[in-house]
């Protein structure tokens, strides 16, 4: 009966892990499939991707930014504010030792969509709230402004017009970790 017990357990755990992979799955492939990123959370970077941006070293992660920066003399925050550019976070995931892939990505580029929001737009934080719930998104902080599943964080930046100026979206580990 113990023995029977303990197999019950361990099959258990690895059906609900099983579950959890596909559901990051889903919720990746629906972020995919609904913005337009050049590349999307949780892709592998391979040095061909690398070799198109400037690489922004960090510990234990890195972030691949316009190739036009200088990363030992630019302030890239302040590049990002001034042209449309998006950046790529790459780290461990789900932890610092697992493969290294995009973990974050942070754009002021108007061209880009996140389920139909874009920089430039105008937010609302009631609409938002009600839109991003249909995607199987809740608010998660005060301001409203920040929304997450289990799995991907996605927050919208906006200035004292309502007025869209940048859009991070990012994973979300297992922990809760936010790389």
């Amino acid at each position: 009966m113990k023995i029977a017990s303990i197999i019950s357990g361990i099959l258990l755990i690895m059906i609900l892990t099983g579950c959890s992979q596909f559901r990051n799955d889903k919720v990746l492939e629906d972020l995919e499939n609904n913005s337009n990123f050049s590349y999307n959370l949780n892709s592998t970077v391979t040095d061909e991707i690398k070799s198109e941006f400037s690489v922004f070293g960090g510990f234990g992660m890195y972030t691949l930014v316009d190739p036009n920066i200088d990363v030992d003399e630019d302030d890239i925050n302040e590049y990002m504010s001034e042209n449309p550019v998006t950046y790529y976070d790459v780290s461990g995931y789900p932890d610092c030792t697992d493969e290294y892939v995009i973990t974050r990505i942070y754009t002021s580029d108007p061209s880009i969509n996140v389920y139909d929001y874009s920089v430039g737009d105008t937010y609302d934080e009631e609409e938002s709230i009600s839109f991003m719930k249909t995607k199987g998104f809740v608010k998660s902080d005060g301001k409203g402004n920040s929304f997450e599943n289990e799995d991907v964080r996605i927050r919208f930046y906006y200035d004292e017009n309502n007025i869209i100026y940048k859009i991070v979206v990012e994973l979300v580990s297992s922990c809760n970790v936010i790389f």
